[in-house]
């Protein structure tokens, strides 16, 4: 009598965010609910893409956006607005001056 060990794997879930969406989200949420990594979340915010609130001051501040600014930025894609370009990183001048 032979004994069939070929493992069961569930089917793997569809990504969605876990849980319902809050109405004010940090970077992670926002990352979370729009598919993208927090970093980029963050170029998005700088460049002033996506409508968004500072709370605290100086370097310690803590961005906030509501659901509904992500979905007015979704809708604006969307609607065919030109995707904005890479990152780009500064690069020092030579001999370590800034």
């Amino acid at each position: 009598m032979t004994v069939d060990v070929t493992p069961v794997l569930p089917e793997a879930a569809p990504r969605t965010p876990t849980g319902p969406v809050p109405d004010l989200m940090d970077v992670f949420q926002l990352a979370e609910y729009l598919g993208i990594q927090p970093e980029w979340a963050r170029v998005l915010i700088r460049r002033d893409e996506i409508r968004h609130t500072r709370i605290g001051a100086g370097r310690r501040a803590r961005y906030r956006i509501r659901k509904e600014w992500a979905d007015a930025f979704l809708d604006k894609r969307a609607a065919g607005a030109e995707p904005p370009p890479p990152p780009t990183r500064r690069r020092r001048k030579a001999g370590g001056q800034p």
